[in-house]
């Protein structure tokens, strides 16, 4: 199927008008100008909106069902995922183009959520308007799901979870989810020239942590022996030279294995082939890639620190905040215990080369704080209907394409539905390039080849679902 390009992305260009920005404070959100895209969506899919059926989760999130025809030995219904909201602009002045104008110059199109996520929106509803326009009828069901705070997490106010939520009460069990995720194309960080398509079947914890330092305070001209910023550098150092040693992952040897063979440092794609037997040739080609790094263990990044409002006043407290992606087989509450070890071992050694009592501030703790935490998810596999489904679709639009299970190291609001699902998935079926600063200045989503990522889902729902 032959999507027309310059159609599509003026479909997408009025998706990407409404500023769907979203909070972790719902109510500093304007749920009106989600409402107005779903308006906008009905008027530009008036086949997807007349057959499916639409459902409101929660303040905004669109829960679309595409009935089957119900015959005997259907599959399990799919659902393809993506997310409505978008992250904030930061300094408009960063922007060659007003990021919610929809403008398409120099063959793309410029704006907030051009490329995460709603290019997804429009690959699903662009295969499905077509698909119904040829009369196309699954044989079994097909679910859209799009949340509105994705971009900010939620816990149980997540709208993924609540989605989850409400067909768990349905009864539904799902065969596959597909989410958000890679194109197609070659890796060069990587050295592959061939063309790559990674399909996520996992993706790593998250942890936010903050260490806390108090102290009396007072006037900066008198500043007395301690400083609690000095204290709160001694615990960044030591937590910042703690990094967890790298290790191989089942998951990352089958990554590996996969791609490999297309890489063109030989030596380095022998090493990681044969880490299962000596995974100590292989540490040399991760410790100076921060790309693969982060692949082989859990990340320690230290990101906020605050301390006193202004320069002339010694703080009360000081903040350190870290984050933590955890790799398979850490957890929240180990990354913890690891946490607190190192900040009780500073504080104490701070108070032992300190007078007791010194200043009147005898307590030298360190408090931890976690903010959030997620464990790593679940693990789908790659032997399912499912995934061979999703394979046969990739290989109808680039047949060349080398499939490579892989986990991501970024969320999404897949996770919420291992719940309901095994198969839980995230591949976007774009052209890898074809959009870009995603979360920053600039966004965008090109004109070139923006025809494949509905061209997947529609290879993908005709082979699942019939």
């Amino acid at each position: 199927m032959k999507f027309n390009e310059e159609l599509i992305l003026q479909h997408l260009a009025g998706m990407v008008r409404f500023p769907t920005v979203s909070d972790t404070d719902p109510e500093k959100m304007d749920f009106r100008t989600f409402r107005d895209m779903h308006e906008y969506l009905e008027k530009t899919y008036p086949l997807v909106h007349s057959t499916l059926e639409k459902k409101i989760i929660g303040e905004a999130a669109l829960l679309y069902k595409w009935k089957g025809t119900g015959r005997e030995k259907a599959r399990k219904p799919i659902l393809l995922a993506a997310h409505q909201d978008v992250v904030p602009v930061g300094d408009p002045a960063g922007w060659t183009y007003p990021p919610f104008e929809g403008v398409i110059s120099d063959g793309a199109l410029w704006g907030r959520g051009s490329c995460d996520c709603k290019s997804q929106i429009m690959a699903h509803m662009e295969a499905i308007e077509a698909l119904i326009k040829e009369g196309f009828a699954p044989e079994c069901d097909l679910y859209l799901a799009y949340g509105y705070n994705e971009e900010v997490g939620g816990d149980d106010k997540n709208a993924a979870v609540l989605m989850c939520n409400y067909l768990q009460e349905q009864g539904v069990r799902l065969g596959c989810v597909i989410d958000e995720g890679s194109g197609i194309g070659p890796d060069k960080e990587e050295g592959i020239d061939h063309n790559v398509a990674y399909v996520h079947t996992a993706e790593k914890g998250y942890v936010d942590v903050a260490f806390i330092i108090r102290d009396k305070g007072g006037h900066s001209a008198r500043p007395g022996k301690r400083s609690i910023v000095a204290e709160l550098g001694e615990l960044a150092g030591r937590l910042h030279a703690a990094q967890y040693p790298f290790r191989p992952t089942d998951a990352l040897i089958k990554e590996y294995k996969a791609k490999a063979p297309y890489m063109k440092d030989r030596a380095a794609a022998e090493a990681f082939l044969n880490m299962e037997k000596d995974f100590e040739a292989a540490i040399p080609f991760i410790e100076n890639d921060p790309g693969r790094a982060a692949k082989f263990h859990t990340t320690q990044a230290l990101t906020m620190l605050q301390a006193s409002e202004r320069g002339n006043i010694l703080p009360t407290s000081v903040r350190l905040t870290m984050n933590c992606r955890l790799q398979e087989g850490d957890t929240v509450e180990s990354l913890l215990e690891k946490c607190r070890a190192i900040a009780d071992k500073t504080a104490a050694d701070i108070a032992a080369r300190s007078e007791a009592g010194a200043e009147g501030s005898a307590d030298r703790g360190i408090e931890v704080e976690l903010l959030q935490g997620r464990e790593h998810s679940d693990i789908s596999r790659t032997d399912t209907e499912a995934y061979a489904c999703l394979s046969e679709a990739i290989h109808t639009i680039a047949p060349d394409a080398v499939i490579v299970p892989a986990v991501v190291g970024g969320g999404t609001d897949a996770r919420n539905y291992y719940p309901i699902c095994d198969s839980v998935y995230r591949f976007g079926g774009n052209k890898a390039g074809s959009g870009g600063n995603e979360h920053g200045f600039n966004e965008y989503f090109k004109q070139e080849n923006c025809s494949q990522g509905p061209e997947f889902f529609y290879e993908m729902i005709r082979g699942y679902c019939q």
